[in-house]
């Protein structure tokens, strides 16, 4: 399906809304941004069924360089495109965005970091963003490194490689007790350690639905 020439106009500018939103929304915020070129690369639109489903590919274009171009998707779901694409980008502004504009920060002023040094190698520098979660009832946040942690855990020797990896990790468990995770390195889905988040969200012990959210980019230290 393919939207109006107003809708996609109307998407485009209230994707720079929200960026210039959340920019104002703390003083720290101010040029994080510099050097970096945001666009709609594209989108796909499923509105067969009662709700709309949206999934758009986010660019962030780095004018510098050091971080090339990173992409991610993000998906949401409402009433009609317009209502689906705002859920889409609100989710990637809350997730997304804060480890793009803190990856030029000599420490990290919005998000954290876990530092890998490594015997004989530059280290490796993890900038982890705030977690999203989505419960029905309205639960705290665990643990912001939680994910990031369990994935170390599983597929270390992936995320301790020399390239630039943009990370984006997303686990549920359902009412059901099942549970499924993305773990998407560079857009493309680390099957070892989707299948450890897997197990690792079967065993969290507050029951019902919980979905987490998170990203994180990962690079070698300038030796």
């Amino acid at each position: 399906m393919s939207a109006s020439e107003a809708d996609l106009d109307w998407l485009v500018a209230r994707f720079g809304e929200l960026i210039n939103a959340w920019l104002d929304a703390a003083p720290e915020r101010e040029d994080l941004l510099n050097g970096w070129r945001f666009r709609i690369a594209e989108y796909t639109l499923d509105d067969s069924e009662k709700k709309a489903r949206i999934s758009l590919v986010i660019e962030a274009n780095d004018q510098t360089g050091r971080f090339g171009t990173l992409t991610e998707f993000a998906h949401g779901s409402g009433d009609d495109f317009r209502g689906a694409c705002d859920y889409a980008l609100q989710s990637w502004v809350r997730v997304d965005l804060p480890v793009i504009a803190d990856a030029h920060s000599a420490a990290p002023k919005i998000c954290e970091e876990i530092r890998l040094d490594r015997k004989g190698a530059p280290a490796r520098i993890l900038r982890i963003g705030p977690m999203q979660l989505t419960s029905f009832d309205g639960r705290e946040p665990c643990c912001n490194t939680c994910i990031t942690v369990q994935a170390l855990n599983a597929g270390g020797e992936t995320l301790l490689g020399l390239q630039t990896q943009y990370i984006k990790f997303v686990v549920a468990r359902y009412e059901t007790g099942e549970t499924t995770a993305d773990a998407r390195i560079n857009g493309e889905q680390d099957d070892a350690v989707a299948a450890a988040l897997r197990d690792w969200a079967a065993g969290w012990e507050t029951p019902g639905f919980e979905m987490r959210k998170q990203a994180v980019l990962c690079w070698t230290e300038d030796a």
